[in-house]
């Protein structure tokens, strides 16, 4: 199994088109940067915990979905380190809950049922689409993975990062936020 800890300190990142991200950083339980390893062959398994600055000793497990295990398990055995330009943060929600990968954002409303996206109603799992209305742009997709983090792909050919709604809406500059549940 592999575990994953979250550091309570947010770091910038520039991704692959040159923008700068807040993130928070993520290690293995060795100590090594997970976007720095590269041998996950054999892993069938991930954990997820978070380090708090109010306890620095001490990290909480976070609940998240098996549908959430096996995404992640997926994307590192598969595209992690690869930088395959064809994989961004949309193809990693749509891995994660088995959508047709074929399909573009400008078809989301086919795949997924789109609502008001409401912070206190949230749920381990739920998919947050950063868009604007008014120019009908898509900016970014992320899973809630508890304690008001979430986990996604940056950018095409990016890797796994793990970051706040509020630096993600900043930093992809989305007007807009709405909760989406696959249809099935």
């Amino acid at each position: 199994m592999l575990k994953i800890i979250v550091f309570p300190s947010r770091e910038k990142i520039i991704t692959a088109d040159r923008k700068i991200m807040r993130v928070y950083p993520i290690f293995t339980e060795k100590g090594e940067r997970l976007q720095d390893c590269t041998d996950f062959a054999g892993m069938k398994d991930v954990e997820i915990s978070v380090l708090h600055w109010f306890w620095p000793f001490r990290a909480l497990k976070l609940n998240i979905t098996s549908e959430v295990k096996r995404g992640v398990v997926e994307f590192l055995h598969q595209y992690h380190a690869r930088q395959d330009l064809s994989f961004d943060c949309y193809s990693f929600v749509r891995l994660v809950y088995g959508i047709d990968r074929e399909h573009h954002t400008e078809f989301m409303t086919r795949f997924w049922k789109i609502c008001t996206y409401r912070w206190w109603r949230r749920k381990i799992g739920d998919v947050a689409f950063l868009i604007d209305f008014e120019s009908n742009y898509f900016h970014h997709a992320a899973i809630y993975i508890g304690l008001g983090l979430y986990l996604s792909v940056y950018g095409a050919g990016g890797d796994l990062e793990i970051a706040t709604l509020k630096d993600m809406v900043r930093d992809y500059g989305a007007k807009d936020v709405v909760s989406g549940v696959p249809r099935h």
